[in-house]
């Protein structure tokens, strides 16, 4: 410590020369030093309590101790051949990130709760950081070990691991194009669509048919990726559900909310995300909510359910009327 005269500080720019500081003069000064293991990680860590005053009488500078002692450290660590700290928080960024990629790769649809307990079956211990008071969409999340901390905007490359790009990096994953029956134009409703029955290839004018998977028992379904508000929505639901809500979409007239929009609105009814449908109907000149009755009766099959959820997405999209007040 004593023999550092310039510090590298944190946040100054690449490029820019170092910055003097007084050197300190720690060996003739009144210190103690403590030694101890973290409770949890169980790594030792050396503390410091030094005299500002030395015993000459000198005042001890303490600008930019924090940088020193990392330096200081690091000297250490070299002198004796030890692994640096900062090296082994980069090998533990690039493990993690291993990890996440991996877990995204092994998705069949992105889900926040499915990818935390997934990176929690590998041993991480994840955070979800969500807004309203933990009740509502993820904005960020985090990695623990210990006292240490690595935040999602350090991993991967080009922050793609963030909250805002995992939708993107997992898409890249997953490329997934529409399957369009031969001689069949694709629905402007569902061309983003993607089933999840990839069985069979369907057959037109005497075209055989091929079989991937010998479970034709299993009933067709459908997935699709719901972007509101910057977070996206994972959409599994029955075939002939969908095409039950399909058919009772009705487009409001003078309104702003297309076909595709209010069928959007249905499926995230479908599936319970009540905050994301309430938020794209009013995007789309619609307002309201479902309310605090709504729900899936016990008795509601998928069809009825979809029925019903694209009736309230019919009701949620007509424009508001607004009157003005004299």
């Amino acid at each position: 410590m004593d023999g550092i005269s310039k510090v590298n500080h944190i946040g100054k720019k690449k490029g820019k020369a170092a910055t003097s500081v007084k050197p300190t003069n720690i060996a003739n000064s009144q210190y103690f030093a403590a030694l101890h293991r973290d409770s949890k990680s169980g790594i030792p860590h050396l503390h410091l309590v030094v005299n500002r005053i030395d015993m000459d009488g000198n005042l001890n500078d303490v600008k930019f101790i924090g940088e020193r002692a990392v330096m200081a450290a690091k000297a250490i660590n070299q002198r004796h051949g030890w692994k640096d700290a900062m090296d082994i928080r980069q090998e533990r960024i690039a493990e993690v990130t291993k990890a996440c990629m991996d877990v995204l790769r092994s998705m069949p649809f992105f889900d926040w709760d499915e990818y935390a307990d997934r990176l929690r079956a590998k041993g991480y211990d994840i955070e979800l950081i969500r807004d309203k008071n933990g009740q509502g969409r993820v904005h960020g999340y985090r990695f623990k070990f210990g006292k240490t901390t690595i935040k999602a905007s350090e991993l991967g490359v080009g922050r793609n691991l963030t909250a805002s790009k995992i939708g993107n990096t997992f898409r890249k994953l997953h490329p997934q194009p529409t399957p369009v029956a031969v001689g069949q134009r694709p629905s402007p409703s569902v061309s983003n669509a993607t089933t999840l029955d990839s069985r069979n290839t369907a057959s037109q004018g005497g075209l055989s048919r091929t079989s991937n998977v010998a479970k034709p028992d299993l009933p067709a379904g459908l997935r699709k990726i719901i972007e509101v508000d910057g977070e996206r929505f994972s959409i599994v639901m029955p075939r002939t559900a969908y095409d039950t809500m399909n058919s009772c979409i009705e487009v409001p007239e003078n309104g702003s909310a297309s076909h595709t929009d209010i069928l959007n609105v249905a499926m995230l009814l479908f599936m319970n995300y009540l905050d994301a449908a309430t938020s794209m109907s009013e995007s789309c000149g619609g307002g309201g909510s479902p309310g605090s009755g709504w729900g899936r009766d016990k008795d509601d099959d998928d069809r009825e359910w979809a029925r019903r959820c694209a009736m309230q997405a019919n009701t949620l999209c007509k424009p508001i009327k607004r009157g003005m007040k004299r």
